[in-house]
């Protein structure tokens, strides 16, 4: 992957790069200049599924995170260009979370607010201890260490739009914090998850969140 920062150059942000097979020099990987091309074609495609304005972005970042997956791995076979490969895999995580979300709305109860206490039908309610247990509080505290001392490596060109999103703030606001586009902002973030998931112990490739 290209150094963060480093400016596309003009003939390739308007082409579409031809999504070619790994080489025995080395796994293909999804430049910034890719990114920033494929970006707002992926965008568009994932919010014409009626996705929710707060998860359109979150599905972006699925979507170039489980390419790289695939990339890293040497699963794909180039039959297509870069950007209609990766737009293909956005397509299908849509699909995925649409069922997903109804599924959930199958799932969930209707209880009536007028329903008496004493009505024997009523679902009971089961209140469980939400502390985890002592082993896994342990390897909890283990993995945060982990993940902040990798945070830590990280230029600060990549760690402070991480750390703002992980502090709830959108994409439009880090843009403006950092007086950085929004598509940049999140090319960063991507950066970052794509370093933080190579560098954790027993984790190959990141995950799709």
């Amino acid at each position: 992957m290209r150094a963060p920062g480093q400016r596309a150059s003009r003939s390739g942000a308007a082409e579409e790069r031809p999504a070619t097979a790994p080489s025995s020099s080395g796994p293909v990987d999804i430049t910034e200049e890719d990114f920033l091309r494929i970006h707002p074609k992926l965008t568009a495609k994932i919010r014409k599924f009626r996705t929710q304005a707060d998860q359109v972005e979150d599905l972006v970042q699925q979507t170039f995170l489980e390419a790289h997956k695939t990339l890293r791995a040497g699963q794909f076979n180039g039959e297509s260009t870069l950007d209609t490969w990766v737009i293909s895999i956005g397509k299908h995580l849509c699909l995925k979370h649409y069922r997903a979300q109804n599924t959930e709305k199958r799932r969930a109860p209707e209880v009536s607010i007028d329903r008496p206490s004493s009505d024997p039908t009523a679902p009971e309610l089961v209140l469980m201890s939400e502390s985890p247990l002592p082993d896994r509080q342990v390897q909890d505290r283990d993995l945060l260490a982990r993940v902040l001392r990798i945070l830590g490596a990280l230029p600060a060109i990549l760690r402070e739009p991480l750390v703002l999103r992980a502090r709830g703030y959108s994409y439009q606001q880090i843009a403006r914090l950092l007086g950085i586009t929004p598509s940049l902002v999140s090319s960063r973030i991507y950066q970052a998850r794509v370093e933080l998931y190579r560098e954790l112990p027993g984790s190959r490739t990141p995950s799709a969140r």
